[in-house]
């Protein structure tokens, strides 16, 4: 071992800046040392030396009662050209000599190399006083809060500009409809109920309905049952009149006026679908038809660029202030409320792309915040990662959970409705949109008993993601997040998983027997990943759409970010030249060649399936 540094104590005003204990720190950093060990050749360049680093608060972290699987510890650490500053982070314990910190260390990166702004970086660390096994992963502190403490509400993804256009609230006002026919839907039965019970609940719906349909154009006030029956219908209609709205408020008013106090669920998704019934309603009256919202979303866009490139704490803000810009040659205003809404849709059609993109099996709701951020990544390409978690671990807790040729399958039906996924529901354990009973109250009943219970969703998270799904910003979003993966490559993945990942690992191939090399081994899965995720995409009619009309200006926004990226890591080479393969992978001129191909294929499959319509209806022009 090579000599250590002993580093100054920082001055009390530098640590109260970071945000940390001021007298349990000054207690303990005489006892920080910086060491620089003789690193073993077979460690990744990026894995990091536990010496380095100071857990000031162990003692007392330790004996409290967790809240994870994994023991989290604060830390902070000195490097000697940066003396001057403390960083706070969050040191996961990992089992020791399990290679789960390589990995999950690999995966924060694949989800930096996708979207940036939302991960945090992490190394992972080996014990340089004993054997030099892996025993945990650091990741630098960044501002989170979790959606189970801070969550996505409805009043988050309101943007004045979207809520004004038709297309959304015809959309929105389906989605609502369909929420609000399964709370209405009386004929489920308690399964402990006996079967003269479920008899009488079927004879009680029958007379209520056709009482209703005898009272149809009466003042009596439409039954659950009835109401349901009468919404299953009114999906079936077209909604371009005003005409075919009325009757609808009314049913709903009606509705609401009837329902008990009690019933709270109903009475919010009955405000819910009326409010979207009475804004299409005005927006037909005043001639207001539009299509998706696209050139707002683009303005919106670069209004968020600007408000970044001049550092505009929005947040500091107050929510009525205008923000004006010159965007496209236009003046464009939006408040500071619309532009912090535009930013949380945004980061979740982001964020959950890119969880669903590399096959997350563990995304919690204390593991994202409603702003599409993200942490813990020990389950992500759980179909690689599974083979490595703790196997006791997984016999005790996740049972069920072990994927399988079909866990993560794509499909157009799961994209065109993301993130309210069906097809490939059972390899996403813990989803926003996986339906649920539990209100809040009984997360927190269950909570105060058995701490996981915190990973659930709330019935009301379900609603409020899934109708994240009509959302205008979260589609752009989402098609971009998607569109940026497939123009992803394997030996980026592959750089990333050699930056992290010891090269002479192995896995057994389940189908063979035989050994094969764990890189590799990920590097082909993320080529096959792209493979799939590109074939449906480009069979999909909306994907088509998106790529003729936007395609060029979304290229442009993410070709700037690979841009971005590849000079931050090529300054990061000259002091690392460990970085310079990473660098080199990411090939723009390979990247726009493959978005032209994307681009043509789009072209052909669109221009296919038009004729192969043409011939199913030779009349149709």
């Amino acid at each position: 071992m090579a000599s250590g540094r002993e580093l100054r104590r920082p001055g009390s005003e530098e640590i109260a800046n970071n945000g940390l204990g001021i007298s349990s720190l000054n207690s303990q950093l005489n006892d920080f040392y910086l060491l620089d060990p003789l690193l073993p050749s077979y460690l990744p360049p990026k894995a990091k030396p536990l010496s380095e680093l100071n857990f000031f608060n162990k003692a007392n972290e330790d004996p409290k009662k967790r809240k994870s699987f994994h023991a989290i510890n604060k830390t902070i650490k000195k490097k000697i050209y940066e003396i001057q500053k403390a960083h706070l982070y969050y040191f996961k314990n990992n089992i020791p000599n399990s290679p789960v910190s390589e990995l999950e260390a690999f995966c924060c990166d694949c989800y930096r190399l996708l979207v940036p702004d939302k991960i945090p970086s992490a190394h992972a660390y080996y014990d340089d006083k004993e054997d030099y096994s892996f025993v945990g992963l650091n990741s630098k502190g960044k501002p989170f809060k979790s959606n189970r403490s801070d969550p996505l509400l409805e009043k988050d993804t309101h943007i004045e500009f979207i809520e004004n256009n038709s297309h959304y609230q015809h959309h929105l006002l389906i989605e609502n409809i369909k929420l609000l026919t399964k709370c209405l839907d009386r004929t489920a039965t308690d399964p402990q109920g006996s079967y003269l019970n479920s008899w009488t609940q079927f004879a009680k719906n029958q007379i209520n309905f056709y009482k209703n349909q005898l009272n149809f154009y009466s003042d009596i006030t439409p039954t659950a049952v009835w109401l349901a029956s009468y919404l299953e219908t009114f999906l079936k209609l077209d909604i371009d009149s005003s005409s075919t709205l009325t009757p609808l408020i009314k049913l709903l008013e009606d509705r609401k006026k009837f329902l008990p106090e009690k019933n709270h669920d109903e009475a919010h998704l009955l405000d819910m679908t009326l409010k979207s019934a009475q804004t299409l309603s005005t927006l037909i009256q005043q001639g207001n038809i539009q299509e998706f919202p696209i050139e707002q979303i683009k303005q919106l866009e670069e209004m968020d660029k600007i408000a970044k490139q001049k550092n505009l704490g929005l947040d500091n803000m107050d929510r009525n202030d205008v923000l004006q810009e010159k965007i496209f040659g236009k003046d464009f205003k939006i408040s500071v409320t619309d532009l912090i809404n535009y930013r949380i849709v945004k980061g979740l059609g982001m964020g959950l792309s890119a969880r669903y993109v590399f096959e997350e099996g563990d995304n919690h709701n204390r593991n994202m915040a409603k702003d599409g951020t993200m942490i813990d990544f020990d389950m992500s390409l759980w179909p690689i990662l599974s083979k490595f978690k703790d196997i006791y671990f997984i016999d005790r807790w996740l049972r069920g959970r072990l994927p399988n040729e079909t866990s993560f399958i794509v499909t157009a039906n799961d994209i065109r409705n993301f993130p309210n996924i069906q097809d490939a529901l059972n390899g996403f354990y813990y989803w926003p949109t996986k339906i649920t009973y539990l209100t809040k109250s009984m997360v927190d009943t269950m909570s105060a008993i058995y701490d996981a219970a915190e990973n659930l969703f709330t019935r009301h998270d379900n609603e409020i993601f899934i109708k994240l799904a009509v959302h205008p910003v979260f589609i752009f979003h989402k098609f971009k997040t998607f569109l940026k993966f497939v123009l992803t490559t394997d030996q980026m993945y592959r750089s990333l998983a050699e930056l992290n990942i010891r090269k002479n690992l192995a896995v057994k191939d389940e189908k063979t027997g035989n050994m094969k090399n764990l890189i590799d081994d990920i590097a082909n899965h993320e080529a096959s990943r792209i493979q799939q995720i590109r074939k449906v995409l480009i069979s999909m009619p909306e994907f088509q759409d998106f790529i003729i009309q936007n395609g060029d200006y979304v290229f442009q926004a993410i070709q700037d970010e690979f841009i971005e990226y590849q000079e931050k890591y090529a300054e990061k080479s000259t002091r690392r030249p460990f970085y310079r393969d990473f660098v080199d992978a990411i090939n723009i001129n390979e990247i726009k060649n493959e978005y032209e191909q994307i681009y043509k294929d789009v072209l052909t499959e669109k221009a296919a399936r038009e004729t192969k319509d043409q011939g199913l209806n030779p009349g149709t022009p």
